[in-house]
C-alpha cells in the first residue's frame, strides 16, 4: 500500500510539474507578447515621426513655391521698372 500511495504522490508531483511547465510556457508567451507590444509602440512612434516629417516637407514645398512667386514678382517689378 505504501508503494501505491508513493506512486500516487509521484503522479501528483508529475501533474504539478506539467502545470508548472505550462505556466512557464505561458510566461514566455507573455514575454514575447510584451516584446511585440514594445515593437508596435516603437513603430507607432516612428509613424508619428514620419507624419511630422511629411508635414514639414509639405510646409517646405509651400515655402519654396512662395519663394518662387516672390522671385517672379521681383523679376516682374524689375521688368516694369518699379
Amino acid at each position: 500500500m505504501k508503494t501505491q500511495a508513493h506512486d500516487e504522490d509521484m503522479m501528483k508531483t508529475l501533474a504539478h510539474d506539467e502545470d508548472m511547465m505550462k505556466t512557464l510556457a505561458h510566461g514566455e508567451d507573455m514575454m514575447k507578447t510584451q516584446a511585440h507590444d514594445e515593437d508596435m509602440m516603437k513603430t507607432k512612434a516612428h509613424d508619428e515621426d514620419m507624419m511630422k516629417t511629411q508635414a514639414h516637407d509639405e510646409y517646405m514645398m509651400k515655402t519654396q513655391a512662395l519663394d518662387e512667386d516672390m522671385m517672379k514678382t521681383k523679376a516682374h517689378d524689375e521688368d516694369s521698372g518699379s
